[in-house]
């Protein structure tokens, strides 16, 4: 009887959370579209110049012209690069490394300040340095990439480490696990969750790092494009390669979502931001 009764109940909620997700995409449709008509009319009734902020079809037209250049997929492949080679260097040596200072005393009494003081130095004040010691190539962004996702990926494996209920560490050494059997089955269960939100996180500072390490130096990738459209004062040009940039963001942003929905549900409930 309790369960039949409870089913109701579940149905009704699992209805209520439908209708608001459905809600709110409905809501950040109708907003997009009054920026829109609200930029549109603006620019019509002459309320804004055009070499300021061109009107929404010069725009759309630009992004069709930039999409059927081939070229133009040169830059967009060079900037993912950079992106993903930058994230993947942070990734591999922000887990271990946050996983040594979480678990290992002498290992966060010897490194963690020197962590703590590499990320207080502003990353505008030290980017250039690479590009002098590096050059204007790919290895100078991948590593400013990196850098910069290193950060957020490292504090919140160190929570995650740290946020182990001791109880079961007590249950695992009550079973006689041995301590491998419990770094997968609890230590490693605990943490992916706050792993996953230092991913999303970084996964967008990946994309504001490359676009920054082009702006300082480089003729290839969409920050270039950027840098010399602005120079052009091509203004509907620097908004095509902000719409593509978006789209790279929301693309990584809906392929960690998805991931961490599907293999990490536990965790999906909770915000694990520790940044």
């Amino acid at each position: 009887m309790v369960n039949q009764a409870s089913r109701p109940v579940g149905r009704r909620m699992v209805r209520h959370k439908g209708l608001g997700r459905f809600a709110g995409n409905l809501a950040a449709i109708g907003l997009l579209v009054l920026i829109v008509l609200s930029w549109s009319l603006a620019t019509e009734f002459g309320l804004v110049a055009p070499f300021l902020l061109p009107a929404p079809s010069a725009v759309l037209e630009r992004v069709v012209t930039d999409l059927t250049t081939p070229d133009y997929y040169s830059h967009v492949g060079y900037t993912l690069t950079e992106i993903l080679a930058g994230f993947v260097i942070a990734f591999v040596a922000a887990i271990p490394i946050g996983a040594l200072i979480a678990l290992v005393p002498f290992v966060e009494k010897a490194i963690y300040p020197y962590i703590v003081v590499i990320q207080t130095i502003p990353k505008i004040a030290i980017a250039p340095l690479f590009i002098i010691w590096i050059g204007f190539g790919i290895a100078s962004k991948v590593v400013i990439v990196a850098l910069i996702c290193f950060f957020p990926l490292v504090m919140n494996t160190i929570a995650g480490f740290r946020s182990i209920d001791p109880r079961q560490i007590l249950l695992m050494e009550a079973l006689k696990a041995t301590k491998l059997q419990t770094f997968l089955k609890v230590r490693i269960y605990n943490a992916l969750p706050y792993i996953v939100a230092g991913i999303y996180i970084s996964s967008i500072f990946a994309v504001l790092a490359a676009i920054f390490g082009e702006y300082l130096g480089g003729v290839q990738g969409l920050g270039s494009q950027i840098s010399m459209r602005q120079g052009q004062m091509d203004v509907a040009g620097v908004f095509s390669v902000i719409v593509t940039l978006s789209a790279i963001g929301v693309t990584i942003n809906q392929t960690v979502r998805f991931v961490s929905r599907r293999y990490v549900f536990w965790g999906a409930q909770h915000d694990r931001t520790t940044i």
